[in-house]
């Protein structure tokens, strides 16, 4: 896929972003050259793994980009370091199981980082197709972050739940919620942390 641009200034077309073009087989978590908040310098991941697979989703760390629509009965709680790029397609669980799960355990000495992104457009995270109390994501746990990037939207009743010191951020992405979009909350009298929302 080439993505391209156009300049508002002279009318004319803007070369095709190199990175996106080499479709997944190298460039950085941002889909290629763009500048996000304060994501400004760029490395290239240059070993992305197709995940073709339509009822579950990695379990191992790595980075990974769809080939079709995923639909799970189950929470996904995808490891530390995990980069997983929607590539256009959905995850969708219709259950009242969180889409995606990422927390610390008490007994866990290493907070998972994740980051969702989407390359092609129109990649979305549901959960029950927005049913109420239906929620797309959860975070928890001091030290905890997910980051939303790239175009990637996050749909339902409750689309994120923020808790027990985690923290999500949001990089040109969307997080749509009938009743609620992020809510974040305190933590458990034996958890420590502030959980935060970052917004960039």
């Amino acid at each position: 896929m080439l993505v391209y641009d156009y300049d508002n200034d002279t009318g004319g077309v803007l070369q095709p972003d190199v990175a996106w073009a080499a479709v997944h087989t190298s460039h950085c978590v941002c889909g290629g050259s763009r500048a996000i908040g304060d994501h400004t310098e760029h490395t290239d991941i240059t070993d992305w793994k197709e995940w073709t697979e339509t009822t579950y989703l990695p379990k191992e760390a790595g980075s990974y980009y769809l080939t079709q629509n995923v639909e799970i009965s189950e929470a996904w709680e995808p490891a530390d370091g995990t980069v997983l790029c929607l590539n256009g397609h959905s995850i969708t669980n219709d259950t009242r199981a969180y889409a995606l799960r990422v927390y610390k355990a008490k007994s866990d000495s290493q907070a998972p980082k994740v980051t969702i992104k989407d390359s092609a457009g129109g990649g979305k995270i549901i959960n029950g197709s927005e049913k109420a109390g239906y929620r797309g994501l959860a975070i928890s746990g001091d030290g905890t972050v997910v980051t939303l990037t790239s175009g990637v939207t996050v749909t339902g009743d409750y689309a994120a739940d923020v808790q027990n010191g985690g923290k999500l951020v949001i990089e040109d992405a969307a997080v749509q919620g009938v009743t609620v979009g992020v809510a974040v909350w305190g933590h458990e009298a034996d958890e420590t942390g502030i959980s935060t929302l970052e917004i960039k």
